[in-house]
């Protein structure tokens, strides 16, 4: 009798260390997605910084230099996926990347005031075709999202634009997305002179005590 005891208290134990240690695991990779999803937020919002306000590359002529949209044309399209969550993120959107593979043609994944977007990114050399248009209506029904948008820093042919006219998509090309910046630019040199005018007033009062 004692021994069964014995046995039923030890798979008792057992189970209750292997949940442990279960939760614990849990925890750790969930503390460590968020840290790196943390540390990855703040290396695209510098980049986004970079590209809005400085330079990309040292080689940049000088020309080009301070001029975003010119930054976005040197972009890769990974680049310009980053920067236009940074970009949506500014402008007060809930804005999530979608996976580099198997996006089932969004780039991102945006919410605001109660509605739901869906964007695909185009950065572009040429003019951006039907297929892309295509891709997004295919991923608004996947994705179940109200509104689907196509950006590019180049422009549209007029096939693709009768498409999105006919399915409801929101095209955005490059004077678009050139008011788009100029926008988030103004808000982000909003920001930064709060935060330089609070700083100087924390100052202050320390110098004050």
């Amino acid at each position: 009798m004692a021994q069964n005891l014995f046995i039923v208290f030890f798979f008792i134990w057992l189970f209750c260390a292997t949940l442990f240690v279960a939760v614990i695991a849990a925890y750790l990779s969930n503390l460590k997605e968020k840290w790196l999803e943390r540390l990855s937020n703040k290396r695209d919002l510098k980049f986004f910084e970079k590209a809005l306000f400085g330079i990309l590359s040292s080689k940049q002529p000088k020309s080009q230099r301070r001029n975003p949209i010119l930054n976005i044309d040197r972009m890769t399209g990974h680049q310009f996926e980053i920067f236009l969550k940074e970009l949506f993120k500014s402008l007060g959107y809930r804005v999530k990347k979608t996976p580099d593979s198997g996006d089932f043609g969004a780039d991102l994944y945006m919410e605001k005031d109660g509605k739901t977007y869906i964007v695909q990114a185009k950065r572009y050399k040429s003019k951006v075709g039907i297929k892309a248009v295509q891709e997004i209506v295919a991923a608004k029904s996947y994705y179940n999202a109200q509104n689907a948008i196509v950006i590019t820093n180049n422009y549209f042919t007029e096939a693709a634009k009768e498409l999105a006219k006919k399915n409801n998509v929101i095209l955005c090309e490059r004077p678009d997305l050139i008011k788009l910046v100029e926008k988030s630019k103004m808000i982000m040199e909003k920001s930064k002179q709060a935060k330089n005018i609070k700083s100087q007033n924390t100052i202050r009062k320390g110098g004050a005590l």
